[in-house]
């Protein structure tokens, strides 16, 4: 459970920048899972400032599985320049803060860091 926060911490210290929007929730207010900056920005691309709820949970609330959510979202987000500039503050999968808890392949298609075709994307 360490290594996501020790990658976490190398990836705040390499950007420069805080992790979260501030102000903004951390946890979901349906379950009390953590939120990463990636799903306060969905929550934020819904309308969702206060509260905010996880994949899982923004997923059951639709009839639609976690992933779903996260894919439906994403071209939105990176089509935001408002959105898309929070979302790219996590320059590449070392990032994310819950790898086996999360979707870090379709979170970071597309980005250097991303595993495409069974190979990391440079």
């Amino acid at each position: 459970m360490g290594e996501p926060l020790e990658k976490m911490a190398s990836c705040r210290e390499e950007a420069g920048q805080p992790s979260l929007v501030a102000e903004a929730p951390t946890a979901c207010h349906g379950c009390g899972a953590a939120l990463c900056l990636r799903k306060q920005v969905v929550n934020l691309a819904l309308g969702n400032s206060d509260p905010m709820y996880c994949l899982g949970c923004l997923g059951a609330e639709s009839s639609q599985g976690a992933e779903a959510v996260l894919l439906a979202l994403k071209g939105y987000v990176l089509a935001r320049r408002c959105f898309a500039g929070q979302w790219l503050r996590y320059p590449d999968r070392r990032c994310c803060p819950d790898p086996r808890g999360c979707f870090p392949d379709t979170c970071f298609s597309g980005q250097p860091g991303a595993v495409e075709g069974g190979r990391e994307r440079r």
